[in-house]
């Protein structure tokens, strides 16, 4: 049997923790250890359990999330927690401060707790051996990918590895946008006569606004961004539009290099030895 991977989850809204604890725990592979409702009991609950996940609220009494976080690197643990922090707040300084102290991913509330977690999953799932290995030199796909993976996973992978913005609507749209494409080829070059009325439709809101916020979020990405990548991917639009990638050519590229990387094949195996 599998040794589940174990999650502490901090939040000061009991019913929230609580909620939050039975999603987790119907995931065969995941198990809620225990909830603190607040900081202090956290540290305590770190010491005890050292849970392989913390998901943190950031607005607590007593001792708020980020000091969670800064007392938790005085700790000394055997092993360091990966971080997932929610807050109902989307304030850069203090997603800025979250990432900085070590959390490695920032949900805002409200969220679907399908995307929370797929980032769950995406931190802890050990993936089976028979697999499809897809690299590159800049490590976009440094991971195992199941043959039939999630593509959810696939996609928040390389939008990480890029730089962009997790908190903000931008990057849902974004990563649906990536989607129809990578699921139906016919939808290349369809971005605003499908695929942003199609957003609008799922999101409650308008093509306009789909627009705006993929307009922004790129926009945050290629100026705070991994430089490096973010030149490697998108070298030749960048190019030619004076350092700016358009919403289209930004989620084509990816889509593309998602598609690239899904056909390459497994390493080969070792030679068979000489009959």
């Amino acid at each position: 049997m599998k040794k589940k991977s174990t999650v502490l989850v901090v939040d000061d809204n009991i019913n929230f923790a609580n909620l939050l604890s039975e999603h987790i725990n119907e995931q065969e592979e995941l198990e809620v250890v225990s909830t603190a409702k607040n900081g202090l009991i956290a540290i305590e609950k770190l010491r005890e359990f050292e849970p392989d996940l913390l998901v943190l609220d950031i607005i607590m009494p007593y001792m708020d999330g980020l000091s969670v976080l800064e007392e938790m690197n005085k700790l000394n643990l055997k092993k360091n927690p990966k971080i997932i922090v929610l807050s109902a707040v989307g304030q850069d300084e203090i997603t800025r401060n979250a990432l900085k102290l070590g959390a490695d991913f920032y949900i805002i509330k409200p969220f679907d707790f399908s995307v929370f977690l797929t980032r769950v999953k995406q931190l802890l799932v050990k993936i089976d051996s028979e697999t499809e290995i897809i690299e590159d030199d800049e490590h976009v796909f440094s991971s195992k990918i199941k043959k039939e993976e999630n593509l959810d996973i696939v996609i928040g992978e390389l939008l990480d590895n890029i730089g962009v913005p997790a908190h903000i609507k931008g990057y849902h749209y974004i990563r649906d946008a990536i989607k129809l494409m990578n699921t139906d080829f016919n939808n290349t070059g369809k971005i605003t006569t499908f695929i942003y009325p199609s957003l609008a439709e799922k999101y409650n809101t308008t093509s306009t606004r789909v627009e705006r916020a993929i307009r922004n979020a790129i926009e945050i990405t290629i100026a705070n961004g991994e430089k490096k990548l973010i030149n490697k991917l998108f070298s030749k639009p960048l190019a030619r539009r004076n350092g700016k990638v358009s919403n289209g050519e930004f989620i084509t590229i990816v889509a593309d290099k998602i598609r690239i990387g899904k056909k390459i094949k497994p390493k080969q195996k070792a030679e068979k030895k000489k009959k």
